[in-house]
């Protein structure tokens, strides 16, 4: 389908991936549109990630603040069609997330994710999860808040040495 999407509009060149038991934030697509031209413009970006493994309720609390990850978070998450294009024809199905975390395919790139998601999985049983990790995921707090991506500052996010200045500095 991927494959379809990128040869069929020679226009596109990213897209965002959904499963189907995915409960979106109310700013989803706005994160994804601020995203875009910090992800078009960066090589060493692997992909952009709406999920926050960590992101349980008693953890996290800013609706603003992205991170920069070497593990890929999955679960709503921007691909370009040049790493789709490298990944595509050796492609694998069966457990692909755990796949995509592997460093071969990495290549030392790093993913965007924010501190509160902005998907939630709902699991059910029937859907590609099977709902088998509803304990975990159903404690990942989904951001209720619509932030105006358009006005947030997110120097510290667009390059990696922008992001390594950063997070010194809160250390």
């Amino acid at each position: 389908a991927i494959d379809t999407i990128f040869s069929h509009d020679k226009n596109f060149n990213r897209i965002v991936i959904l499963e189907e038991d995915l409960e979106v934030a109310p700013d989803f697509f706005d994160y994804f549109r601020a995203m875009s031209p910090i992800f078009d413009t960066d090589p060493s970006l692997y992909c952009v990630s709406a999920w926050n493994d960590n992101g349980y309720g008693n953890l996290v609390s800013s609706p603003t603040q992205l991170y920069r990850t070497d593990f890929f978070p999955g679960l709503g998450w921007m691909t370009s069609k040049a790493i789709w294009d490298e990944l595509s024809a050796k492609w694998n199905p069966g457990f692909w997330d755990d796949w995509m975390r592997k460093s071969v395919q990495r290549k030392g790139r790093t993913c965007i994710r924010p501190e509160i998601s902005r998907t939630f999985n709902f699991g059910v049983l029937g859907g590609a999860s099977q709902a088998q990790f509803r304990d975990k995921l159903g404690k990942v707090r989904l951001n209720q808040e619509r932030v105006q991506w358009d006005k947030q500052d997110l120097s510290y996010i667009q390059s990696p040495e922008m992001w390594d200045r950063w997070f010194r500095d809160k250390l």
